[in-house]
């Protein structure tokens, strides 16, 4: 089934949005764009023949959608704008007979060029609206009778409000989102029928693809995977002990004809009529789609390996429960139990509702998309007898987490309460406006409610931008009802800056405290702090908080972990694939799912951790897993006084953070 072809070309506006068209129309479309962006007309005309034969690979592009003029319209020191008029009509001109060169067959869409927040510019380097209108009318003069489509993308944005702009220029997930559908609408109704057509295809393979695996699974029927990177090396054991994995296929020639693990890496023409099933894993969606097309005209089902893997742990973890015969017994909740270990649960969610600056989901240029909205494979019952107080020791912390909103993710009020029962207490990171999901764990874990610590992400911006500052409020409003306990965190980065006292104002009038203060790092540079100034100057803007975490983080900031504990007293599980690591950025020690806590190599980390400094001390030095003197208990980094005389953190979860991991108890 021929999928439509798109290739984007543009300036930084169009990196905002073409991984959502991307996303938005996964599978129906091939969308393609260079990673680089275009900036000058002058640039894009001259990058467009190198980018026919890297981006394209000679794949038929049915439409090519581009923009220029963001850059042409630059101002300078008081300078014109950097393109003349004249100029930048001339190149839109010879960027227009070049696309109809390189691209015979597809139809032309010119985007004009968005509007900006002139009061953001600084006076060295700024941009006026004035300026974009007079070059976006020249652009329709030259090219109005040059292309198939001229997209006035200018006057759809031109309404939007300031708040959805990032700076003076980029507009905000959420505003690139809108832009993202608008662009889809065009490419559904240009190319309406043969999207139709693929949609109903694989609509129809969606809704058999189950029964397939569940009788390829169940009878040991022959299967291939497709692919030898690193999903396959993941997922290579299992598939191989659980399923009739015959062979591999990949299309790398050095390494057909050889075996990896003992797995026979064929070619793709090498697939016989007698394989059943193909699971491709890679990672890719246009690569998972052209796969499919190749198996289709075989004839052969064809699966991703998320579709394999959801039915397959589906199956596995039925069969597992069954044999054990499991029946778990759940803990007596004003029971009296010490932390044996702390334990971090990370959940593939990339869904959230804030569009931070500081956010890893932003600035991580290996974001997937496909991962937003994404189901737990996973019963919630199993994961709670792999993380039973036997096989751990002992009552344990748990920290859940996920890289965007963590009350979104699939399953996880259920998996809370299982492991709840369990006997374990739970350290929920949360933005604090899923309210609705904060009363259902509250609700149903009823008497168990009190070993649940809330983590109160606290980004006054965002939630101010958004109009959602009250419903924040509302979550310490429902928690404080409750016998859970709650913790309020700020990250301070520059931008927050002028808002300080508004903060804390507002915090001292609704939490009855200050929040504190963690440390953020830039991903892309991961050890500098959030800020364009020092070290000393980023501290003392921020100890007007008076906050024992934000003192004890930079008093660690990059400090070498030393004789650490982490794997004996501590590991991260990620809760889609299983995996264990000793910490976040210590080696792979086994699979949840498949070891168990008995069958990982949770050896003791030492002095051999291979990181530069310890991301993780805000939690390791506090539970004595990173021993150091001098450090306070995890409590009381986390705990307020409010001005009612009354603590954010009640007593049995004070009782049970107030400790080191060696069993000594605080004595300040």
């Amino acid at each position: 089934m021929n999928r439509a072809g798109i290739l984007f070309l543009g300036d930084s506006i169009s990196l905002g949005y073409r991984d959502i068209v991307k996303y938005n129309l996964r599978g129906c479309c091939e969308v393609l764009f260079p990673r680089e962006q275009g900036k000058f007309a002058s640039d894009l005309y001259r990058m467009l023949y190198e980018w026919k034969k890297y981006v394209t690979c000679d794949r038929q592009i049915d439409m090519v959608y581009w923009n220029a003029g963001l850059w042409d319209v630059v101002r300078i020191f008081g300078d014109e704008a950097q393109t003349s008029v004249d100029d930048y009509k001339k190149y839109l001109e010879k960027v227009c007979l070049r696309l109809r060169k390189l691209f015979p067959k597809a139809k032309i869409c010119f985007a004009t060029t968005t509007p900006v927040v002139e009061e953001r510019y600084t006076d060295e380097f700024f941009r006026k609206n004035s300026d974009i209108e007079k070059y976006n009318k020249a652009a329709e003069c030259v090219l109005k009778d040059k292309v198939d489509f001229f997209d006035d993308l200018y006057s759809f944005m031109q309404n939007i409000e300031a708040k959805n702009y990032r700076d003076a220029t980029h507009f905000t997930y959420d505003a690139n989102q809108k832009i993202a559908a608008h662009i889809c609408g065009i490419i559904r109704n240009t190319f309406k029928d043969e999207i139709d057509a693929v949609v109903q295809a694989e609509q129809l393979r969606v809704s058999n693809i189950n029964k397939v695996i569940e009788d390829v699974v169940r009878n040991k029927l022959p299967l291939v995977t497709w692919g030898a990177g690193k999903i396959f090396n993941e997922h290579k054991n299992f598939i191989s002990s659980y399923c009739n994995l015959k062979a591999l296929v990949d299309k790398d020639r050095r390494i057909q004809g050889s075996k990896i693990d003992g797995i026979q890496c064929i070619a793709p023409g090498d697939i016989t009529s007698d394989i059943f099933l193909v699971v491709i894993t890679i990672n890719n969606f246009d690569a998972q789609c052209q796969i499919g097309d190749i198996c289709n005209k075989k004839n052969i089902s064809w699966c991703t390996y998320e579709e394999f893997m959801d039915c397959v742990w589906r199956l596995y973890e039925d069969e597992m429960l069954k044999k054990s015969n499991y029946i778990p017994e759940d803990c007596d909740p004003d029971a009296v139990e010490d932390m044996k270990k702390y334990i971090g649960i990370s959940i593939l969610e990339n869904t959230c509702n804030l569009d931070c600056e500081y956010c890893y989901l932003r600035t991580n240029p290996n974001r997937r998309y496909e991962d937003i909205g994404r189901k737990n494979p996973h019963n919630p019952l199993f994961v709670r007898k792999q993380l039973s107080r036997k096989a751990l020791g002992g009552s344990c912390l748990i920290g859940l987490t996920a890289s965007g909103e963590t009350l979104l993710a699939d399953k996880f009020v259920d998996i809370c309460i299982e492991l709840l029962k369990e006997g374990h207490y739970l350290h929920i990171v949360t933005n604090g406006t899923a309210v609705a999901k904060i009363e259902e764990i509250i609700n149903r874990a009823g008497k168990y409610a009190k070993h649940i610590i809330f983590k109160l992400s606290f980004h006054y911006i965002q939630l101010k931008n958004k109009g959602l500052l009250e419903k924040f409020v509302e979550a310490v409003r429902v928690i404080e009802k409750s016998q859970a306990s709650y913790t309020i965190e700020i990250m301070p980065h520059d931008e927050l800056v002028p808002f300080i006292s508004e903060v804390m104002d507002f915090s001292m009038k609704n939490f009855g405290a200050l929040p504190h203060l963690t440390i953020g790092r830039n991903e892309n540079d991961k050890m500098k702090l959030l800020t364009n100034g020092s070290f000393t100057e980023y501290n003392d803007t921020w100890k007007v908080f008076d906050s024992i975490m934000f003192d004890m983080r930079m008093k660690l900031y990059l400090t070498k972990g030393r004789d650490c504990n982490a794997g004996p007293l501590s590991f991260f599980v990620d809760l889609y694939s299983g995996r264990i690591d000793h910490c976040v950025y210590y080696e792979n020690a086994g699979n949840l799912y498949l070891d168990g806590i008995s069958g990982s190599k949770l050896d003791k980390v030492g002095d051999s951790c291979p990181m530069e400094s310890c991301f993780n001390c805000h939690v390791y030095a506090p539970f004595g897993i990173l021993p150091m003197e001098d450090v306070p208990t995890y409590y009381t980094i986390r705990d307020r006084k409010k001005a009612d005389g009354t603590n954010w953190i009640k007593d049995d979860m004070r009782r049970y953070l107030d400790v080191k991991l060696d069993g000594l108890k605080n004595n300040e």
